[in-house]
């Protein structure tokens, strides 16, 4: 019986030992993919060669990396190094410092297309370098694109600008020009939203053009990718957080298109829309509402518009859902060194009151929040979250409270007030 059971404990410790080494070789060769496609590179692209330390993270906290950490908690295991990322900060596809050391974080499971997955890498991978290439962009709200006309002209926009992709020359140079008027009309409906714009489109648009860029060799395999992912943001519930990916792509090839070298004169609070523009020597009319009622037929315009109206109607009736959950009974917690992670695909904007995430993962001074099913609600300040109490009663234990919508753990020294006044509760 005792010979069964070390048997058995054997073939177990070797299975899993197997396991771990069979992973950690995958990972290898993940991270020699980017770091080849970085050598390929080696600085034509951004002045820098863009290979840098990398985490990838499992949903249990298990960390496969390409480096050493400087604080010696890290494992090495073959050709890789293993380890465990903390519970006090979130994962998501971003930057991270941690155990003393700077690091690009992306989020397992990965990509099964090796291409999707070496996009991903190099895309986060520019975010490495991003302050270093003075193109970071910080504190944008593009909370118009929740609005029915600001989707409309954007998707216009794309639509003519795809156009353009199939194109040469004078037509080429046309079809770009009615992009751009597409794309100035809409910033005329929502004059306080241009910067933001701007902003998102560099901070997460130029990143994205990066990634296909150093991943795709082929001029029809790029147009290709941009027409896969026109479809997937024509049909996105959700724009607010996300559009900029398709948005910086396509301008970027088409200004790589132009044979102008574009990306020295490109900053933080660059235009992407003025520099086509200029490359390509368009200019914008000067009625530009009439032109755009003239233009706006040749790109599906009835069509977008039917699709954009029946989603404005069922969004309505979601946000007026989502207000009332909100109105009273709630825990609302202050934000002063936040951590989160989030689904970008799952946020609307209420203008007026902030952002609502249908799934988050915060962490701050109080503690951890997990939220996975109701939501919460940031504020445009960015200095608190609210989630609903909903129908749940507290208990006696208020520093570890499970829902069936959220999970709250409180650090030592904090606690739930009630205010009387607010009928909410809130840590402090």
């Amino acid at each position: 019986m005792k010979d069964t059971i070390l048997l058995i404990c054997v073939i177990f410790f070797s299975f899993r030992t197997y396991a771990q080494n069979d992973l950690s070789d995958i990972y290898h060769g993940y991270f020699k993919a980017v770091e080849q496609i970085c050598k390929k590179d080696n600085g034509k692209l951004w002045g820098i060669n863009l290979y840098s330390p990398i985490l990838c993270i499992d949903s249990l906290r298990n960390v496969w990396s390409n480096e050493p950490d400087n604080e010696n908690k890290f494992v090495k295991q073959e050709n890789i190094y293993r380890g465990k990322y903390p519970i006090d900060k979130s994962v998501a596809n971003s930057i991270t410092e941690v155990y003393g050391k700077k690091w690009v974080m992306v989020m397992v499971p990965l990509p099964e297309d090796e291409l999707e997955r070496n996009i991903l890498f190099t895309h986060e991978i520019f975010h490495y370098w991003q302050d270093l290439l003075k193109l970071i962009s910080f504190n944008y709200n593009n909370a118009h694109l929740e609005q029915k006309d600001a989707r409309i002209w954007l998707k216009m926009e794309w639509l003519a600008l795809s156009k353009a992709l199939s194109t040469e020359g004078e037509e080429r140079r046309m079809c770009i020009e009615d992009a751009l008027c597409f794309r100035a009309y809409r910033r005329s409906l929502y004059p306080d939203y241009v910067t933001a714009e701007n902003a998102f489109e560099i901070h997460e648009g130029i990143p994205q053009y990066t990634g296909m860029k150093l991943c795709i060799d082929s001029d029809s395999l790029y147009r290709a990718k941009l027409d896969e992912s026109l479809e997937k943001y024509l049909a996105a519930e959700n724009l607010v957080r996300s559009y900029a990916y398709h948005s910086g792509s396509v301008y970027g090839y088409l200004l790589d298109q132009s044979r102008h070298d574009w990306r020295k004169q490109l900053n933080a609070t660059s235009d992407l829309g003025s520099i086509v523009q200029k490359m390509y020597e368009t200019f914008l009319p000067v009625d530009i509402q009439n032109q755009c009622e003239i233009r706006k037929n040749k790109y599906s315009y009835t069509r977008i518009e039917k699709e954009e109206q029946a989603r404005d109607k069922r969004k309505q009736y979601e946000l007026a859902q989502i207000k009332t959950v909100f109105q009273t009974n709630c825990i609302t917690l202050p934000l002063r060194k936040m951590n989160i992670s989030f689904n970008p695909n799952r946020i609307t904007a209420l203008e007026g009151l902030g952002t609502f995430y249908k799934e988050a993962r915060i962490v701050d001074e109080w503690g951890i929040l997990n939220v996975f099913n109701i939501g919460c609600l940031i504020n445009d300040a960015w200095n608190s979250v609210t989630i609903p109490l909903s129908d749940y009663k507290l208990g006696n234990d208020t520093k570890h409270i499970i829902t069936n919508d959220w999970q709250l753990d409180l650090n030592e020294g904090f606690i739930l007030e009630k205010d009387s006044l607010k009928q909410e509760f809130t840590a402090r």
